[in-house]
């Protein structure tokens, strides 16, 4: 400690150790300290979280469990020390000094569940600096809610919350805040299992109970999913069953064999039916008409040959069943080729526009 006064420095001389012991001093500063008694009113409490590890975050519990340490600083004057020994600068503590201490109790208040880590002994640390500021700081896994929604998935980016309080103090006791440097992150890419951590967002608010009023900080979570396995293990099949199906639009409509080969590599239905449409539509109209004279005839012939025949030759007949066979096959063929042609255009420029304002609306989600 540096003490200066009329522009002269006063420097203690801490070559020869510490003048007190921990022990001598907790006896002197604890002599009349009292732990009901808060030391001002309000007490300002800044509150900082450090994120170790994204443990989980699951979809069925719609939560997140979270590696994190969490402390709290207030300044309690009763504990100042500096007086009593000006060479010290500080004394650690565990938990069970904690208990003998008054403390704003802030906890998180949303969490499912908290467990402070042992390894083997509870993770807490209290460090006393000489001027009475108070450091407690709790190494916890806690479970915390998330607000999902799969409306866009796989490019959905859930939220999780964590919400601190005083547990046992309202605004007029406690004024709890945000460090500066609220949230601390690990120079690494935090990640759980589909997601990583893309941000955090602080807050504070006052929240409204029917004991009083509360101060509440929140710490949010962003998360975005890693949708590459999806578009590996489901667009880009799909894409390429959807690309494969177009090359049949280019292959000649008598080449049948090759056609069935293709559809049934590329596994879509839609095309079946397509194949299956194409072989029951009508035929030209007149031809409709000419089938139905030479039905009649027909049948006219078989019940009477003789009175049907009128000059009929049945070699004629034969004939003209044969050209207007060609004729269906031709008109057949060459409504084919113009459905191809259409489709071979009509079809990839639907699939790019589509594909172009679905992705273009969903990365605008994101």
């Amino acid at each position: 400690m540096v003490v200066t006064v009329f522009g002269w420095t006063w420097e203690p001389d801490c070559s020869t150790g510490h003048r007190m012991t921990p022990q001598d001093i907790l006896d002197v500063i604890m002599a009349n300290y009292s732990r009901s008694q808060s030391p001002e009113k309000p007490v300002p409490t800044l509150v900082e979280v450090t994120i170790q590890d994204i443990v989980e975050l699951s979809v069925l519990s719609n939560s997140v469990t979270v590696d994190f340490w969490f402390s709290s600083i207030w300044h309690d004057s009763r504990l100042a020390f500096s007086h009593l020994d000006p060479c010290r600068q500080n004394l650690s503590f565990d938990d069970n000094f904690e208990k003998m201490l008054w403390s704003p109790n802030v906890c998180l208040v949303n969490s499912k569940s908290t467990v402070i880590h042992r390894s083997p002994k509870a993770n807490v640390l209290l460090m006393l600096l000489a001027n009475g500021t108070v450091w407690l700081n709790y190494r916890v896994r806690a479970e915390a809610p998330c607000e999902m929604d799969f409306t866009y998935f796989p490019i959905d980016s859930p939220t999780c919350s964590l919400v601190f309080e005083s547990y046992s103090y309202n605004t007029a006791t406690v004024a709890i805040d945000w460090l500066k440097n609220a949230v601390t992150l690990p120079h690494h890419t935090l990640s759980a299992t589909e997601y990583h951590l893309s941000g955090v967002r602080t807050f504070k608010h006052v929240e409204y109970y029917k004991a009083g009023e509360w101060y509440r900080l929140t710490a949010e979570m962003s998360f975005h999913r890693k949708y590459g396995f999806y578009i590996l293990q489901m667009y880009l099949p799909c894409y390429t069953s959807v690309i494969i199906s177009m090359l049949g639009f280019c292959i000649d409509i008598k080449a049948l064999p090759a056609r069935i080969v293709l559809l049934v590599n590329s596994l879509m239905t839609a095309t079946y039916q397509f194949g299956s449409i194409i072989s029951s539509l009508p035929p030209d109209k007149k031809l409709i008409l000419k089938r139905e004279k030479l039905t009649k005839r027909l049948e006219a012939a078989l019940r009477d040959p003789e009175s049907s025949n009128d000059g009929y030759d049945p070699a004629m007949d034969v004939a003209y069943q044969e050209k207007l066979i060609r004729e269906l096959t031709t008109s057949f063929i060459d409504w084919g080729i113009k459905v191809d042609r259409i489709c071979s255009y009509a079809f990839p420029a639907s699939f790019v526009l589509f594909n172009i304002a679905y992705w273009r609306h969903y990365m605008m989600q994101t």
